[in-house]
């Protein structure tokens, strides 16, 4: 149980290097570890990582170009707000956790005495599932700014997603979403860092601020973050981006935060009970847990608030230093273990659909486009097959 405490921990600190992510490293150490050693590790990490992942997009390599189109938080922070970003992010996630432990308890005990709810609910949504993926999908398009260049975008990552994961060979692939993601999120901004005329920008002092965040941002950005774990094909981004409603940039970092926190919770929570993996986390916890039962929602949560306190307690630490490593020589370092790992797990495939992926993304940039159109990759697919349009397709 303590080397998987330990190994939980290590695996959130290296996600702190753009590009490395807890999901991916689980399912390269977990198979190769004892079931209750992988677990543990598994559920620290995912709390862990919780916390630490703002770290990581704030102190990811960013340039004067390359910040106008970066997220709420990295821009708060170069604002002089990383004292805040940290604080609304550490209260969204516990809030997070809270929502979603309330969901387990009452999970659990209807499991208790003989009814599955979130089975039941499963079951129901499966019919509405595709209208609601076709919602977000025309509501992206709609409330963006450039609504001709965003629809273009999303039509071209629903073929690219499309292709991905039924043309080319890569479906039953375990790895399939990391030369995808990489592309649309990762490479593009590495390239610009490490071609930027400038130098990549330092963090400037704290500011004081009295910033009150509204409990009931948290609480909304929580239930969202449920709601894209049981869907899938949703990215919780998307649906911020379409219910949010702030005006303000702390709210809606708040709500982000705990939508992205209840996302990676609940996703394991849908594991334990009904089955199904809705993320790289509970995909990585099933190639070693071959049975669970209800219960296990309750000791996957508490493993899972270990990890938290100790991520709150790193991100409060880490959180005071001026540059965790040079930032041109991590984008280098990340810029080419992502090629490898893409080449090694799904081969010259993979490298064609990262080229891919990379060159909407830049486009979508270029376009000015939210990234939330980028995410028509994996809304696209899941929404054309459980409309029944696959086969039709694939003839």
């Amino acid at each position: 149980m303590l080397l998987g405490f330990i190994l939980g921990v290590l695996i959130s600190l290296l996600t702190l290097i753009p590009g490395l992510h807890a999901a991916s490293l689980l399912m390269v150490v977990l198979p190769l570890m004892g079931t209750e050693v992988a677990i543990s590790a598994a559920c620290v990490s995912i709390g862990c990582s919780s916390m630490l992942g703002i770290l990581g997009t704030v102190k990811s390599p960013v340039t004067k170009e390359t910040l106008a189109m970066s997220d709420v938080a990295v821009k708060l922070a170069h604002k002089g707000y990383l004292d805040a970003v940290v604080r609304i992010h550490t209260m969204s996630v516990w809030v997070a956790f809270c929502v979603v432990s309330v969901i387990a308890g009452v999970t659990v005990f209807s499991v208790v005495v003989g009814e599955n709810i979130l089975w039941e609910l499963s079951q129901l949504v499966k019919g509405v599932v595709p209208w609601i993926l076709g919602f977000v999908l025309v509501g992206v398009v709609l409330r963006s700014s450039r609504p001709v260049r965003t629809a273009l975008i999303t039509t071209g990552g629903v073929y690219l997603g499309f292709w991905v994961f039924n043309g080319a060979g890569l479906r039953s692939n375990p790895w399939v979403m990391t030369p995808l993601l990489s592309g649309l999120f990762m490479v593009g901004s590495t390239l610009s860092l490490l071609f930027s005329h400038g130098e990549a920008l330092v963090l400037p002092g704290d500011r004081v601020n009295h910033w009150e965040i509204n409990p009931e941002t948290e609480v909304k950005g929580a239930v969202i973050g449920c709601i894209t774990g049981f869907l899938a094909g949703i990215g919780t981004s998307s649906l911020v981006a379409l219910v949010g409603g702030c005006g303000d940039e702390e709210d809606y970092l708040a709500l982000q935060s705990a939508a992205d926190a209840a996302n990676n919770f609940f996703a394991v929570l849908a594991f334990v009970l009904i089955g199904s993996t809705r993320s790289g986390s509970a995909a990585a916890i099933a190639t070693i847990a071959n049975s669970v039962s209800a219960f296990d929602a309750l000791i996957y949560l508490s493993l899972i608030s270990a990890g938290l306190i100790i991520g709150e307690k790193l991100l409060r630490g880490l959180s005071s230093v001026g540059e965790i490593l040079p930032k041109r020589l991590l984008a280098l370092v990340t810029l080419i273990g992502t090629v490898c790992l893409c080449y090694k797990t799904t081969g010259s495939v993979g490298l064609l659909v990262l080229v891919g992926a990379w060159l909407l993304g830049s486009q979508a940039r270029a376009w000015h486009v939210p990234n939330q159109a980028l995410l028509a990759v994996m809304i696209g697919p899941v929404m054309l097959y459980y409309f029944g349009a696959t086969k039709i397709l694939l003839g």
